[in-house]
């Protein structure tokens, strides 16, 4: 790795890039990567038929947008490069709320193709950036909260109204409480879905360091594994120590096994070197503890090693040694990290009896300590069908949560045209610009999904009525026009929000965008 990164700031490497100043080709790739996708929106959107990486298996048909988008290439590479800016647009909205990545591409579309190149500066983007915070503003004021009944319909219409397997879904994120985790786990001969009660942590503002430890893409961004094997230290200052242990748990372990290290404050040098360990095919992730001081950095460790039987590394501690312990899931996201274990071990139980009787109480520790889990373990007849299942069970679960974060709205792309009708500042001219280019995009969902629908020719009136009245658009299901609210047509407001962010965000790099540097194909990188 280290070699690769001297030759590619070599003086040789420099001196034969090739400058391309022409947009056309990166513009292409990036609208031909949000064009794919976009396809697949609304109840009616298109499905999508991939080129499997295994020839031996027949092709994937989805309509699911971030499958499709990962398997975007082009031979050309600049119009890789712009592909690549795209996919990096979606990534960040999954990584964030775990949906709406169609829309986001979506959006993209729109901000791209509506925005001349030649007319771009920086007071269109003032302009821009001046939309989008209003947008947000409005987005929570026509939100709603969701109350039990609100997520018992949203985990309906994600298990495609199968109302056994939502109450399933529901019963899971009952038991596990508002604090608690709830996860989804396919188990092989099992022929029956059903929710299974378990214990575990639950790690806030605790992710992993880089997103090159992500080893599943499809639905979320994310590492996830079972029979999780777990290392804690407490430093990176003897980095050997670590990565020694690494290498003698993979001496008696497949490659595949998964492992996760957590460590207070790991160096960028430190980092770098478990991504290089992860490139070569090791399913590893780390995560960093790092707490608002030294002590809670320590505690936190400390409690993680007494879940998972693991023994904290502490250079301090002259007789401090790695030990290895083991859950039965961890999840890990860019924003927090789950571990799923089948019973609080007695040295939980009593760190928490005692911190329950102190006066005064480390609330934030207790809570971290009586994490409850509920664990959906999905069956099915056949294997395809039980694939079925568990993507219907993760969207419910994946929607359940980032609406009940920050509530929901109308859905179908009705309110995003709603309040694009209430902006109405006055602007600077090429501001004005940039702002009225976001209330145009913000209607771009819409029309996406009449669109696919095969429902152009609605297209003003839909556009009329949802302007005119919030809720009110079009049921891709029941095909008419109708108040969304009441038919259950919802999208989660958070992942809207971050949908919006990822595609302005990416949208005005892109734009910015004015010269391509690439490598001739004789240099090998």
């Amino acid at each position: 790795m280290l070699k690769r990164l001297i030759n590619f700031f070599s003086p040789k490497t420099s001196a034969n890039n090739v400058l391309i100043k022409d947009y056309e080709l990166l513009d292409a790739g990036f609208l031909g990567a949000c064009d794919a996708v976009a396809e697949t929106l609304g109840a009616e959107g298109k499905l999508a038929i991939l080129e499997n990486p295994d020839v031996n298996n027949p092709p994937i048909v989805t309509k699911d947008g971030v499958t499709v988008m990962k398997h975007i290439r082009y031979s050309n590479k600049v119009m890789n490069f712009g592909a690549l800016q795209a996919i990096g647009g979606a990534m960040r909205t999954l990584a964030k709320s775990g949906d709406s990545t169609t829309t986001t591409a979506v959006f993209m579309q729109g901000f791209l193709r509506k925005m001349p190149r030649q007319k771009f500066n920086k007071a269109v983007e003032r302009g821009i950036l001046k939309a989008i915070d209003e947008s947000y503003t409005l987005l929570e004021k026509f939100s709603k909260r969701a109350n039990k009944s609100d997520l018992r319909r949203i985990a309906n219409i994600s298990c495609n109204n199968d109302k056994e397997l939502s109450s399933i879904v529901m019963d899971a994120f009952d038991y596990a409480g508002k604090d608690g985790i709830v996860e989804c786990v396919m188990v092989d001969n099992k022929e029956q879905t059903e929710f299974i009660k378990r214990e575990g942590m639950f790690l806030d503002s605790h992710g992993f360091v880089s997103p090159y430890f992500i080893n599943k893409e499809d639905k979320k961004a994310c590492f996830e594994g079972e029979k999780v094997a777990v290392i804690c230290s407490a430093t990176w200052e003897y980095e050997h120590k670590v990565i020694n242990t690494i290498q003698m748990f993979y001496q008696t372990n497949p490659k595949q096994t998964p492992l996760i290290i957590f460590l207070e404050r790991p160096h960028s040098d430190m980092t770098e070197k478990l991504v290089g360990i992860k490139e070569v095919g090791f399913n590893i992730c780390c995560v960093a503890t790092n707490g608002y001081d030294e002590l809670e950095s320590e505690t936190l460790l400390n409690d993680i090693a007494n879940l998972t039987g693991a023994e904290v590394y502490n250079p301090r501690n002259p007789n401090s040694k790695i030990g290895v312990g083991y859950a039965d899931k961890i999840n890990v996201t860019l924003e927090n990290t789950s571990i799923v274990v089948n019973e609080t071990p007695e040295s939980i139980k009593e760190t928490l009896s005692l911190l329950e009787g102190q006066d005064k109480k480390d609330e934030r520790r207790i809570k971290r300590l009586k994490t409850k889990a509920g664990v959906i373990e999905v069956g099915g007849l056949t294997n395809s069908q039980q694939k079925e299942i568990f993507d219907r069970v993760e969207d419910a679960i994946a929607s359940i949560k980032t609406t009940s974060s920050e509530g929901f709205i109308a859905g179908g792309g009705a309110t995003l045209t709603f309040i694009s009708g209430l902006m109405n500042k006055k602007l600077p001219k090429e501001e004005q610009v940039g702002y009225d280019l976001v209330k145009e995009v913000l209607k771009e969902p819409q029309k996406r999904i009449l669109k696919n629908a095969n429902r152009e020719k609605l297209t003003e009136k839909v556009v009329k009525n949802s302007l005119n009245t919030y809720g009110v658009g079009y049921n891709a299901v029941t095909d008419e026009i109708s108040d969304l609210l009441k038919d259950g047509v919802i999208d989660s407001k958070k992942s809207i929000r971050i949908a919006l962010e990822s595609a302005s965000e990416r949208a005005i790099q892109q734009l910015n965008i004015g010269i391509t540097v690439c490598f001739p194909k004789s240099i090998e990188l």
